[in-house]
């Protein structure tokens, strides 16, 4: 009876196997839920990266894995990240990331739409310009005939 509850707790204690994920998948996984935790909470402001969306994943991240994933995220140009005093670490959906959301429903979505039909990415990415060919081209500003002067 002993010897069994020896055995017992050292398999307790023995490290098991764990199948190894993938760094791009489990950033995708990573970035999906982000995307989407932040587009249902559109109604707030700002959301921290940390202690508010990843704090609710089962996978514990350690601090370099969440800077690299910080760094990824607000280079996306989907993700910004918010200024100001208070705000360290809290980031908000651009207007890129909101019809990413809108038109795909998750990162995902997005992904497996790329891959049926590349021509997509244009859609999201292409930047929306205004043609000025109307307006006439801006003229540099003269100053009054005595302030020409330096000092």
């Amino acid at each position: 009876m002993k010897q069994n509850k020896g055995r017992k707790a050292l398999r307790r204690l023995k490290v098991r196997p764990v199948p190894e994920l993938n760094r791009t998948e489990m950033d995708k996984g990573i970035f999906d839920a982000v995307l989407q935790y932040l587009y249902v909470n559109a109604d707030k402001n700002s959301l921290d990266l940390s202690n508010d969306i990843l704090s609710h994943m089962t996978i514990p991240l350690p601090n370099r894995e969440k800077e690299r994933i910080w760094g990824v995220l607000t280079s996306s140009g989907w993700v910004s990240p918010k200024v100001g005093f208070g705000n360290a670490g809290k980031i908000e959906l651009t207007k890129a990331g909101f019809q990413l959301m809108s038109q795909f429903g998750s990162y995902t979505g997005y992904l497996a739409a790329m891959q049926n039909n590349p021509a997509q990415a244009n859609i999201i990415n292409a930047p929306v310009s205004i043609s000025d060919s109307n307006r006439p081209p801006e003229q540099p500003k003269e100053l009054p005939p005595g302030r020409n002067k330096k000092k």
